[in-house]
């Protein structure tokens, strides 16, 4: 009996249509591989971003156009010619995961399964960052000033660890919540050390720190220099300015009495005002001493200084002895003049001594009056060696000639 498989035109049937078949086959299977190497980038791969606005690349071997939208349908999205660098896309400000879609078209009209690429905005940094420094007793006396130090952060993956405020020299590191041997500045004094956090998004947290004193020595190298180191001052007040600094001070004493015995402990600080007696001239000497917070006391440092504010005493100039009259033809008198602590003086015919200059003080002057006959009066100005000048001293005299 026969089939109708064996007939010949069915049998000539099903060959053309298994050519078709496999032809048809071989050439799906040669255009489908003309797209090859998909990626979908978003802000050069990275898993975090901090802007809502990244770059997208796509890179597809063959891809001759694409469809891109941020919704997974593609909805509203058009077919465009195919650029592997695509520019910029806009994320929407909301933090979070955001995807995008790409659908890939090649030469032959293949068109791919929409590709997601996923990235997520964070813009929020690591919260309630904390830093605690463990040492007994409160303070560090080891020489070594090691230190242990306890760090939390939420949502940290770094964390940056330095003894100053700017960071200088630090990187970033593993976080983690212990941190044994930390070693901290030298030297005596308070000691801080500061901590920052970073998560995977590169947001960093605000900078947290702690302190803890170090105390091994007392201050050294105490100083105190009066009036920038002038040798003497006339201020009629008494005043100088000092200028103080010991390294590892938290507080100081300063004198007039070489014991203190008049002084309390202050605040350290590196300049002040002082005001000495100003009836009490000469010879001056302030003393300083610092201390640190363990309470060890510094060496005594001091300064001196010469005050002098009064003008030569005990003033007078006398014309010829005393005498009424002038009677001399070169109109010449002699002066006799007196000014205890002068150094120099100013004579003048005229009371604002126009055109008189300072000279070095001599009891004896010859002296030449001016003008016609009459009453004159000779003006007198003294000066001691640091600048203290007498108010105005005067004589007078009749000329007749």
């Amino acid at each position: 009996m026969q089939t109708p498989i064996d007939n010949p035109m069915v049998q000539k049937a099903l060959f053309f249509c298994c050519f078709f078949l496999t032809t048809s086959l071989a050439l799906l299977a040669q255009e489908a591989s003309q797209l090859e190497n998909v990626r979908v980038l978003l802000d050069g791969g990275n898993k975090y971003t901090q802007s809502g606005i990244v770059t997208l690349k796509i890179e597809a071997a063959g891809a001759r156009q694409m469809m891109v939208s941020r919704s997974p349908n593609l909805d509203g999205a058009e077919w465009k010619e195919f650029q592997s660098d695509y520019g910029q896309i806009n994320l929407g400000n909301d933090e979070g995961e955001k995807k995008v879609y790409v659908k890939l078209k090649d030469k032959y009209g293949n068109v791919t399964a929409p590709i997601e690429a996923t990235i997520t905005l964070d813009r929020t940094p690591p919260k309630n960052p904390k830093i605690a420094i463990n040492a007994e007793g409160g303070f560090v006396n080891n020489p070594e000033r090691l230190v242990s130090l306890e760090l939390q952060a939420e949502e940290a993956k770094y964390m940056m660890i330095s003894n100053v405020s700017t960071f200088k020299d630090a990187r970033w590191q593993i976080y983690r919540t212990a941190l044994p041997n930390w070693k901290l500045e030298p030297g005596d004094g308070l000691r801080k050390v500061f901590v920052k956090f970073r998560d995977e998004a590169g947001n960093e947290s605000a900078v947290a720190s702690a302190e803890i004193f170090v105390d091994a020595v007392p201050p050294v190298d105490p100083r105190i220099i009066i009036n920038g180191d002038q040798k003497f001052t006339t201020d009629i007040n008494g005043k100088v300015s000092l200028a103080i600094f010991a390294r590892g001070a938290n507080d100081m004493k300063v004198s007039e009495k070489s014991d203190f015995s008049d002084a309390e402990w202050q605040p350290y600080k590196t300049t002040m005002e002082w005001k000495f007696d100003s009836q009490k001239q000469g010879v001056r000497t302030i003393y300083v001493k610092f201390r640190d917070q363990a309470q060890n006391e510094s060496s005594v440092a001091s300064d001196d200084i010469i005050l002098d504010n009064m003008p030569p005493e005990d003033c007078s100039v006398v014309i010829n002895g005393g005498a009424k009259y002038a009677e001399d033809p070169d109109k010449f008198v002699e002066l006799k003049l007196s000014a205890k602590g002068a150094l120099f003086m100013m004579i003048s015919n005229h009371l604002n001594f126009v055109g008189a200059r300072w000279e070095p003080f001599r009891e004896t002057v010859k002296w030449k009056l001016t003008g016609e006959n009459g009453e004159k009066t000779v003006y007198v100005r003294f000066k001691d060696e640091y600048g203290n000048e007498t108010g105005i001293v005067k004589a007078s005299i009749i000329l007749a000639i």
